[in-house]
């Protein structure tokens, strides 16, 4: 009888009076989601699909405490990601497909995904089965949000908020094809009021940030805001506990400012960022306990058999789009030596576009000096290589002051230490040094930042700061 009273009574439920959590972090794919290098035309050590076992493992080992997320910069960047963008559409897009087989929880958007339009953008998203949050992305001219601001996930009782911030950067570089569809707000006057609503509704906060930590911007920033600023948000009122940093192309296993935690896994799918947070249990709800960060190197792991077939087929058709012959050469140029002389890559490139626009000079970067062009045939990789990006040619028209301050610009990529040892400075990517042909000058690093620009003319002549020249270069340039 008592056996049976028992048996009836009701349980009290058990209260768990501590939780962990697995955080697990991709950023800046730049659409290799394959393990295929489409430009040299091997296999390619890092991609999307090698993340499957990884994630599987820690999911077996974790289970329903793993959160999966993005930090933005997924649809572009290499031939992959152009060719089902462009030249052949698909639905699902091949990226968001491999994501959604991955189970994606969560990511936010980057600059480089607004480069092929916002309508495309809509597109390869519509079959995403993880969400897209956004706290400073609105479409125009409602002012609504694009996407979502914030999603909250359960995790073994822990409610995980999740939002979103994008570098405002989007609102210069890619301004022709956003204008009056969408504008990217500054963050730093869109994150306290969104991580306030967020903390009141979770017991751990994430931010996935398209934007570098901090330092200047590459472009005057008064008009749209600061590009790198996820930093800043370990300053506020409301702080959240977990930040994931993109756009930067840096990697932080686990950065701490004020509380706040910073991670940053390696472009390209080369690395999982890995956030193993444990939590006690205070009060309703929890306390952060401990974080601890860590990398997972993709470099040599295989995808599971068979997982990614529709992904295969897509790699094998972008292989045969990559191999079109569509030019051929007279002997190999190389970019190895563009950033400290004038080689035959950055001479030919800045001629082609100078005739093209019918300008008086013309300016390109290296953006990779392992790339160049073979000798013999040249193929549609071969170019992608050279510039992955999907920028276009404008002609502008500069005064020999702004001519002389633009290459002073550039001349600011290189540093001289006190022993007069010359390195780089760390704070300027090197696609950032620009070469400009037409013009005869000498960049004397002797001199201090500024005044190093020496000697400088145009056909032969003295540039004067009052006259006009007209100058050819890409969009990205041009934008700002």
């Amino acid at each position: 009888m008592l056996l049976s009273l028992l048996l009836l009574a009701p349980l009290s439920p058990i209260v768990q009076d501590s939780a962990h959590l697995v955080i697990v972090a991709t950023t800046d794919v730049h659409g290799r989601a394959t393990g295929w290098d489409y430009v040299n035309d091997r296999p390619w050590g890092g991609g999307l699909v090698r993340a499957a076992r990884p994630i599987d493992s820690l999911r077996a080992a974790y289970p329903d405490q793993v959160i999966l997320v993005d930090a933005g910069d997924l649809l572009q960047g290499d031939p992959f990601a152009a060719y089902f963008a462009q030249v052949a559409p698909r639905d699902p897009n091949p990226i968001v497909d491999v994501m959604n087989q991955l189970g994606y929880d969560a990511t936010t958007p980057g600059n480089h995904d607004f480069n092929f339009g916002v309508t495309a953008l809509r597109d390869a998203l519509r079959r995403a089965s993880f969400r897209v949050v956004s706290a400073n992305i609105t479409t125009e001219p409602s002012g609504d949000p694009m996407f979502a601001r914030q999603t909250v996930i359960p995790r073994r009782g822990v409610r995980v908020g999740i939002t979103g911030f994008t570098t405002p950067g989007v609102m210069l570089w890619d301004r022709n094809i956003v204008r009056g569809q969408v504008e990217v707000r500054r963050i730093g006057s869109t994150a306290p009021a969104e991580l306030a609503r967020l903390r009141a509704e979770s017991d751990f906060v994430i931010a996935l940030v398209h934007s570098g930590m901090d330092g200047g911007s590459s472009y005057d920033s008064l008009g749209v805001g600061p590009e790198n600023v996820a930093a800043s948000l370990a300053g506020g009122a409301v702080r959240p506990d977990l930040v994931v940093v993109g756009h930067s192309h840096r990697q932080m296993r686990d950065s701490v400012l004020n509380g706040v935690h910073f991670i940053q896994p390696k472009p390209y799918a080369q690395t999982l960022a890995v956030a193993h947070v444990d939590l006690v249990r205070e009060g309703a709800g929890w306390r952060v306990a401990r974080v601890r960060g860590d990398q997972i190197d993709l470099a040599g792991i295989d995808p599971p058999p068979g997982r990614f077939r529709r992904v295969t087929e897509a790699q094998g058709e972008v292989r045969i789009w990559a191999s079109t012959p569509i030019a051929a050469s007279a002997g190999p140029m190389p970019g190895t030596d563009a950033r400290v002389e004038a080689v035959p890559l950055t001479t030919w490139i800045n001629e082609v576009q100078r005739q093209r626009a019918g300008t008086d000079l013309a300016s390109t970067a290296a953006f990779d000096t392992r790339a160049g062009l073979p000798g013999g045939e040249i193929r549609l990789a071969d170019v992608a290589g050279i510039y992955p990006y999907e920028n276009t040619l404008r002609a502008i028209r500069i005064t020999g002051t702004q001519l002389q301050a633009y290459l002073e610009q550039s001349a600011q990529y290189y540093t001289v230490d006190p022993a007069g040892k010359v390195g780089t400075n760390p704070s300027i990517p090197g696609y950032n040094f620009d070469i400009v042909s037409g013009a005869d000058y000498t960049i004397d690093l002797s001199q201090p930042v500024g005044s190093r620009v020496q000697g400088l003319k145009v056909k032969g002549r003295d540039v004067v700061p009052s006259e006009s020249y007209t100058l050819a270069l890409n969009s990205y340039r041009q934008e700002g």
